[in-house]
């Protein structure tokens, strides 16, 4: 499984998240937890995913891998 890779970051407009192969950002709000939480909801669409955290300093706080979302089926 190919992982897509994800990095939040502090920029002048607020916090974003960007996949590392992408120029704009998929995720913008003004809190670290509201961009976050989007992304990893769009980690979990894809198929799952890693999300690395960078605090204000530019350095590495935590990364972590998601899982895919999980689709219940009908019985």
């Amino acid at each position: 499984m190919i992982l897509i890779e994800f990095e939040v970051r502090k920029e002048k407009g607020g916090w974003v998240s960007r996949r590392t192969d992408a120029r704009r950002a998929s995720v913008v709000a003004a809190t670290q937890h509201e961009v976050v939480a989007a992304t990893r909801g769009i980690a979990e669409r894809a198929g799952g995913g890693r999300i690395s955290i960078f605090g204000r300093d530019g350095i590495l706080r935590q990364s972590y891998v998601v899982q895919p979302e999980q689709r219940r089926l009908a019985a």
